[in-house]
């Protein structure tokens, strides 16, 4: 059974980390819980509609420190998302023996990393200042 507390909490964090990791308000995301999977959680998105459903199984979420890390780690993968879709991208390329330009390729990896490691530095640097 799945409480009104459960889901209280669920939203707590999710929101929390959904702000800390300053995922755009402008994409759809959500959370809900689901006994449908066999794993703690899951994120299902479609990048190009920026649209993002993150499942949480309440059964192996129990306690407090698990449920956060299940939601941070699936908020993580969506933070990564556009970088993701990139390699996707060049991957079905790949796959379907496309012509890729290996310079051009590298290079947009770098930026993407880049990017991520900026965001990244930002959000951690800002944490820490509240911390103190």
């Amino acid at each position: 059974m799945i409480t009104k507390e459960y889901r209280k909490k669920i939203r707590t964090i999710f929101y929390y980390y959904k702000r800390l990791l300053e995922i755009p308000n402008s994409w759809s995301v959500s959370i809900s819980p689901s006994e449908k999977f066999a794993h703690y959680a899951e994120v299902q998105f479609n990048y190009r509609e920026k649209s993002f459903t993150i499942y949480i199984n309440p059964k192996l979420n129990q306690d407090l420190e698990t449920l956060k890390d299940s939601i941070l780690h699936e908020l993580i993968h969506i933070f990564f998302s556009p970088a993701t879709s990139r390699f996707d991208t060049i991957l079905q390329k790949i796959k379907n023996k496309e012509k890729i330009n290996y310079k051009t390729t590298k290079k947009k990896f770098e930026m993407w990393e880049e990017y991520l490691v900026g965001k990244l530095t930002k959000i951690i640097i800002k944490q820490n200042r509240y911390e103190k």
